[in-house]
C-alpha cells in the first residue's frame, strides 16, 4: 500500500499534505534501529513503527506505539533507558508531537459524535 501510494511521485510531491498516507522517518535509537511515523490526514490514527536492523537480510517493521499514552511511554524509555543522544532527540521529537496528536483525537471524537447525532435524527425521522 505504501509503495503504491508513493509510486511515480517526486520528492516535492511526497511532502504534500494532500497525500492520504504519510510515512516519515522519525529517528534512530542507540542500537541504530530506525523509527517511522505513519499517519493519515486529520482524523486518522497515527502509528509508530520500529524497523529492525536495515542491514539484515530480512527487515521487519514492528508497531511500537498506536496511542498517545504508548507514545509517551516509548519516549520516556528512549530518553531514560537508551540514553544515547539520537534516542533522546527522538524521544523529545515524539513528545513535541503529542499536542498535534491530541488535536487530531479531538477532531476524530467530534466527527464521530456528529455522525452518531445525524444517524439518530435519520432513524427518528424514518420511524415517525
Amino acid at each position: 500500500m505504501i509503495t503504491d501510494s508513493y509510486k511515480a511521485r517526486t520528492t516535492k510531491d511526497r511532502l504534500d499534505t494532500n497525500i492520504p498516507l504519510s510515512v516519515q522517518p522519525w529517528g534512530r535509537d542507540g542500537d541504530k534501529r530506525r523509527y517511522w511515523l505513519v499517519e493519515g490526514q486529520n482524523d486518522t490514527h497515527f502509528r509508530i513503527y520500529r524497523e529492525s536492523d536495515p542491514h539484515s537480510k530480512s527487515v521487519k517493521w514492528i508497531s511500537v506505539a498506536g496511542s498517545i499514552e504508548e507514545l509517551r511511554v516509548l519516549a520516556k524509555k528512549l530518553d531514560e533507558e537508551d540514553g544515547h543522544r539520537e534516542a533522546k532527540a527522538l524521544g523529545e521529537r515524539m513528545l513535541n508531537a503529542v499536542p498535534r496528536f491530541e488535536a487530531s483525537e479531538a477532531v476524530r471524537h467530534y466527527t464521530l459524535v456528529c455522525i452518531r447525532s445525524e444517524l439518530t435524527v435519520c432513524i427518528e425521522t424514518q420511524a415517525a
